[in-house]
């Protein structure tokens, strides 16, 4: 089956549909791991035939090139610079792991501190960072072989001021050239040229080789130049065999065969050591040989399977697909169970975050509450201040000035101002009778009955003369005289009993004012009473805050339990299948290709 008919099936055996409840992606990494697992248990196998050429002729190589002090970073203008900022490298690339130089123009000293970063990767691709100091001095050279620098770090400095540069650049150090081969010792030829032309070089004057490992090192003091080109002509490590082009997928080497070709097949012994395999013992009882120029070896090992891709199958027997399937489904589940477990995670943290939130909400239920209760602190509460201002001016503001006391004056005084302004309203009436009855209209004796009898004796002879008339008019006159002042007087008591119902009114009017002002601080404390049932409000909105935040909280968890019944579902379903699919392959008789009906070490 070809990886698109195994991801369908893999949909169809978990009742899942592809890029929804499984990625494409996801689906072919479960089938690539359930191929790496058959891979261990029944491992595709190869057989890697090698033809030994004994000789190597001018295997060209390069020595590495001259000190050089600002290849990587040149002039770097650092007056200015932070801790943080980078230098733009002149490149990134050496021609051998070699160790970098730092060199720093500081005329007058003025750097106190400084760390640099130098950050990069070795000769095996491994990332590397080495850090530079002040105390190191100005000039320093790193102990680290960088092959590439991918950045240059100025982590922290002082004291940089105008005039300061930087300049990071390559040093020779102890470096090596690694050649194409381990070498015979003592077999190499180095010239200048090719075909052992040109100069010839002498080991240890010129050079230093490391035969083990088929690397060639220059010696400063001999002829050989930096960065220039040379030829060397060798003979291969006799028992060695660089097995690079079989490490990707090699698994384990089952037999080696040499030479090819012969009968009755002799198997050798053999170590491995990095990429190399060394030939041990050709056989029993018979120690360890030169393998010969131009002879065979067949390398018997075991390999990983190609998975299938959307143009072909894997490269397993077509019969163990289900079987792949199964670990694939295992894996898929445990993909699942994983999601859900991190769903889990989710929820737990939209939990926290709710929970979160009721800090400061509670934080402003406080504070409402702590303003309520501050309002309501007897003595020192405002409400309590200006109920205490209430009481003092309706009742305990010393002995007089409050509404009480001038009621209580009013209440004291009012049976004498009621008589008082009885008697004066008796007064009043009394007087005013006595202007009609006596003064005015008393017969004969009263002003009108003297005026009527006067005009009687006007152009008439009178006994007493002709003043007579005139007689009669003053006593008229003096009548309405006495009836003017006892309308005066009546005004008189009038105006007492006006200014005794004054007085009784300023006492009303002054029970008013302190009354008023008690009003004003009665208002003032039920405003105040408005804003501690206002906190006493807000707190509780609040709290039905905190309510929906705890209940939200409560769902969140409530769902992260599903998500984590569901994980553990998921999780014990595919260590079913998965326990399956490994029993499955531990049962290889109903498979196994590779049948053997003598021992693999055949007689001589």
């Amino acid at each position: 089956m070809d990886l698109t008919e195994m991801l369908s099936k893999l949909c169809t055996d978990l009742k899942m549909t592809l890029n929804s409840e499984i990625s494409t992606a996801e689906g072919t990494r479960c089938i690539e791991r359930a191929v790496d697992v058959l891979s261990r248990k029944i491992p595709r196998e190869y057989v890697y035939e090698h033809t030994w050429i004994e000789s190597v002729v001018d295997d060209s190589f390069t020595t590495p090139a001259a000190t050089d002090t600002d290849k990587i970073v040149a002039a770097w203008d650092i007056s200015a610079v932070v801790a943080g900022n980078t230098a733009t490298l002149a490149t990134k690339w050496m021609d051998v792991p070699r160790p970098v130089k730092l060199t720093i123009t500081d005329a007058n000293d003025s750097i106190t501190s400084f760390t640099l970063i130098v950050k990069g990767t070795d000769g095996e691709g491994k990332y590397v960072e080495e850090r530079f100091y002040r105390r190191g001095g100005k000039t320093q050279t790193g102990k680290i072989y960088f092959y590439t620098i991918t950045e240059v770090e100025m982590s922290a400095i002082s004291g940089n001021g105008a005039g300061d540069v930087l300049d990071l650049g390559t040093d020779a150090g102890t470096l090596w050239v690694q050649l194409s081969y381990p070498i015979k010792p003592d077999s190499e030829y180095i010239y200048s040229g090719a075909l052992k032309t040109g100069t010839k070089y002498v080991k240890d004057i010129d050079y230093h080789m490391d035969y083990t490992n088929g690397k060639i090192q220059i010696i400063s003091t001999g002829t050989m130049l930096e960065g220039t080109t040379y030829y060397a002509t060798y003979l291969k490590d006799q028992v060695t065999i660089d097995i690079s082009d079989i490490i990707p997928d090699l698994i384990r080497i089952v037999k080696v065969v040499y030479p090819v070709g012969k009968i009755p097949e002799q198997s050798v012994g053999y170590s491995i050591w990095g990429n190399r395999l060394t030939i041990t013992a050709q056989r029993q009882g018979v120690g360890q040989t030169a393998i010969k120029d131009k002879d065979h070896l067949a390398i018997h090992y075991e390999a990983r399977h190609a998975p299938p891709t959307s143009v072909g199958s894997g490269s397993y027997p077509e019969l163990l697909d289900e079987v792949v399937l199964i670990g694939a489904a295992g894996y898929a589940l445990e993909i699942e169970a994983l999601q859900y477990e991190l769903q889990a995670v989710t929820d737990l943290a939209s939990l926290r975050t709710e929970l979160g939130l009721t800090t400061a909400v509670h934080t402003a239920i406080v504070t409402a509450l702590d303003k309520a209760a501050t309002l309501l602190t007897a003595t020192t509460g405002k409400i309590d201040i200006a109920l205490t201002k209430v009481a003092l001016y309706l009742e305990t503001n010393d002995t007089t000035d409050n509404t009480k006391a001038v009621l209580a004056a009013i209440t004291d005084n009012i049976a004498e101002l009621r008589t008082k302004i009885f008697t004066a309203q008796n007064a009043v009436a009394s007087a005013l009778g006595l202007v009609n009855t006596t003064s005015l209209d008393k017969a004969t004796t009263g002003a009108e009955p003297l005026l009527d009898t006067g005009v009687a004796t006007i152009n008439a002879l009178n006994t007493g003369g002709s003043t007579v008339p005139s007689h009669y008019a003053d006593y008229a006159r003096t009548r309405a005289n006495i009836a003017q002042i006892r309308v005066s007087a009546a005004q008189g008591y009038a105006q007492e009993v006006q200014a005794r119902l004054n007085t009784l009114l300023s006492y009303v009017q002054e029970a008013s004012g302190w009354t008023a002002m008690g009003d004003t601080f009665i208002a003032e404390a039920q405003a105040l009473i408005g804003q501690v049932n206002s906190c006493i409000g807000e707190g509780q909105t609040r709290l039905a805050q905190i309510d929906r935040y705890l209940s939200e909280a409560g769902l969140y968890q409530q769902a992260a339990e599903g998500s984590m019944i569901l994980s553990d579902r998921y999780r014990a379903e595919s260590q079913s299948r998965l326990n399956e699919f490994r029993r499955v392959l531990e049962t290889k008789s109903e498979y196994r290709r590779r049948v053997a009906s003598t021992s693999v070490r055949q007689p001589a």
